[in-house]
């Protein structure tokens, strides 16, 4: 039987989803499957994107999910409307369901991170654009950005985030974390190899989701080729 360990529910607020399903798969052990929701084409009223997603993620609850993720960590998208989503749907259904700014901000913690250097996948916002992490205890030591847009998602080369990852990692040598967001680009993929090379924690939005899911439904499994977070954690 399909995901006979844990099936994970995961809502989008994209239309389109490539990358992350395929990462998703070459992370999560084996009894493990993805539901995965995306938005209607050309949405993007927020109160619309939220009201979808909380519709598909009811019918994942009913139909079975072992645990729901709520995709949106942007503050576009109502951070404090994902965490009321989750409270309501954990005391609807009696499942874990969480969201993904939770994973990623649990996953930074996991691993102790202080000083943080983030990339994106689009333009660097630059620091007052990431206010919100100094509420939340870490620091933004800087931030670089690939230049790509939603569309090139799923065409943009491999090792994109790594090449981004590097040049910020030199100009901030302060950095002891390097998160990447944004789960629908191939950042899982370069995690291993950017810790080994530049001796700091590196969490991505899609391996951070995958190790919330796998640890709230209490598979412990270490996962190699992946990341710290993913092997020891």
């Amino acid at each position: 039987m399909f995901g006979y360990r844990a099936r994970v529910g995961y809502t989008a607020p994209l239309a389109a989803v490539e990358t992350f399903p395929y990462e998703f798969y070459r992370m999560v052990p084996e009894g493990v499957t993805l539901m995965v929701a995306t938005n209607p084409a050309g949405e993007q009223d927020r109160e619309a994107t939220n009201a979808v997603s909380e519709a598909v993620a009811r019918e994942m609850a009913q139909v079975g999910a072992s645990i729901i993720v709520i995709g949106g960590a942007s503050p576009a998208f109502g951070l404090e409307r994902l965490e009321t989503q989750a409270r309501e749907l954990r005391q609807e259904f009696g499942i874990p369901v969480t969201n993904t700014r939770e994973a990623q901000l649990h996953a930074l913690r996991e691993l102790d991170a202080r000083r943080v250097g983030i990339v994106m996948f689009g333009a660097a916002t630059g620091r007052a654009g990431w206010d919100r992490f100094a509420d939340d205890g870490f620091e933004v030591v800087g931030v670089a950005g690939a230049g790509y847009t939603q569309a090139d998602f799923g065409r943009c080369p491999v090792d994109a985030p790594a090449q981004v990852a590097r040049r910020l990692a030199a100009e901030h040598p302060e950095a002891d974390t390097i998160f990447i967001p944004a789960p629908h680009w191939p950042a899982a993929s370069n995690v291993e190899m950017l810790e080994q090379e530049l001796g700091v924690n590196v969490v991505t939005s899609a391996q951070a989701i995958v190790w919330e899911a796998l640890r709230l439904c209490r598979i412990a499994d270490p996962v190699e080729g992946y990341g710290r977070l993913l092997r020891e954690h």
